[in-house]
This record gives C-alpha cells, structure tokens and sequence, in this order.
C-alpha cells in the first residue's frame, strides 16, 4: 500500500468520527423507516408464504437494509465535490502529485467506514439478532457479503465523483444530482426488492447498474443466486470507478484549457 493512502483513509475516518452525535440520530431516522417497510410487509405476507419468490424472512432483510444503508449509496456530503468545483477549491485536489480520483477514493472511504461502524453496524447486528431475518449459510455466502459490502463503498463514491464531474460541464449541477438520487432509489433496491419488479423490466434492473447499492448485499445475503450477483455487481463498480476517473480527468484538461 502507498505511503499516503492510510493517513488519507484515517483523516477522512477522523473527520467522520466528529459527528458521531449527529450519525447516531440518523441512525434513528432508518431505523424509522425500517419499521415502516417491515409494517407494511408484515400485512403483504399475512395471507401467503411466498411473494415474487421471497419469503417474509428474505423481505426483512431488504426491509432492514434499504434503511441502513442508504446512508453509504448516497452519503450526506454528495455535495461537496461539486460545490468545490464551483468555488474553485477543487484546484487544490487537481494539483496533488497523486492521482485525485485514487487520493478521493482512499478519503471518502474512510468517512463511509466511519459511517458504517456508528450508523449502520450496530443497529444491523441487533436487527439480525432479533428479528426472523435470513442469513447466508457458510464461509463463502458470508465472503460474498462482505466483498459486496467493500464493491458497495467503492461504487457510492465512484458514482458521487461521477456526477459531481458533471458540475464542470453543466451549468446546473444539481439537476443530475437529484435525478441520480430517485434513480438510485428505484433501481438500487431501496423503494422496492429488485424481485418484485416483474418480467422484462426486472431481468433489466437485476442486470443494470442499480445492482452496484444495496440490491447485491441483500441479494447475497437472502442466498439469490450470490455469485452472479457479486460478479454484476463488481462489473458495474468498475465501470462507475471508470466513469468518475475519467470525468476528473476531462474536469482537469477543462480547468487547464479554459483557466477554470
């Protein structure tokens, strides 16, 4: 590992660990809206076993993690890359003699890790303890959940960079910020399991680039086909950590072409 990686990780982690007050009411907040979509599914399987081939038990873990996890897919600092290229703070990152998009990816990863341990980990860990949720079996299912965790992250700031990139191109940044937000939210497993949208449009959405959030990780662990999923799942990190870097790299040419 380079030099400058783990001091860049730990600072965007200490950085994160400074609103350890604020990540906990947050925590709150999903833990609300887990209930809420655990209530609703709860009447849904009242009078059957089986819905679009999930059982209650699969259903709750979606419901739990559409919660938890929305926090990492859409973090509340998605703003900040954008509004730096705007005040021209961004310089500063451009002209770093390491590349930006790998010094962001080391920094935001920290505060998501941070994230996750406050907001996400605890609350998660007592859910799964008491509530009737299924869990993969073995040492593989649990690797596969943990290595989709890890694609999660890098894809939730990949995507942040990607859009935020486009604040050097457009003149409104924020249009495409809330687009990708409800898109996230539709495609990536948080309104509804991937497994309810039926035919077609469901073979397209277990395929596509939602399948980078929080559709893998529940898929994973409710045992629905793990290995496919990771392997789509990693694709579209690639392709997301492809995108942002080369929008950062087509950011920078702009700045140096067009003195910002």
């Amino acid at each position: 590992m380079k030099s400058w990686v783990w001091p860049v990780f730990m600072t965007g982690y200490r950085r994160q660990m400074a609103f350890r007050r604020a990540m906990l009411l947050g925590a709150v907040g999903s833990i609300g809206y887990a209930v809420i979509r655990l209530v609703v599914l709860e009447s849904l399987y009242r009078d059957r076993d089986i819905v679009s081939g999930l059982s209650l038990e699969q259903a709750s873990v979606w419901a739990i993690f559409a919660g938890m996890l929305f926090t990492i897919v859409y973090p509340p600092w998605s703003h900040d890359f954008p509004d730096s290229i705007r005040s021209g703070e961004v310089v500063s990152d451009l002209l770093r003699p390491v590349s930006t998009f790998a010094f962001q990816l080391a920094h935001q990863s920290g505060r998501l890790v941070a994230q996750a341990l406050v907001r996400v980990t605890p609350f998660l860990i007592l859910a799964l303890w008491i509530l009737p949720v299924h869990a993969p079996d073995g040492l593989a299912g649990w690797s596969y959940f943990l290595v989709s965790l890890v694609f999660l992250a890098m894809s939730s700031v990949a995507f942040i960079y990607m859009l935020g990139t486009t604040a050097f191109f457009t003149a409104d940044h924020h249009v495409w910020l809330a687009f990708a937000f409800y898109a996230v939210q539709l495609l990536g497993g948080v309104y509804l399991p991937v497994e309810f949208i039926p035919g077609w449009a469901g073979d397209l959405v277990r395929a596509g680039p939602g399948m980078a959030f929080i559709a893998s990780p529940t898929r994973i662990l409710n045992d629905i086909q793990p290995l496919q999923t990771l392997v789509i799942q990693g694709i579209w990190t690639v392709v997301f950590c492809g995108l942002a870097y080369s929008g950062l790299y087509l950011g920078r040419k702009r700045l140096v072409v067009f003195g910002g």
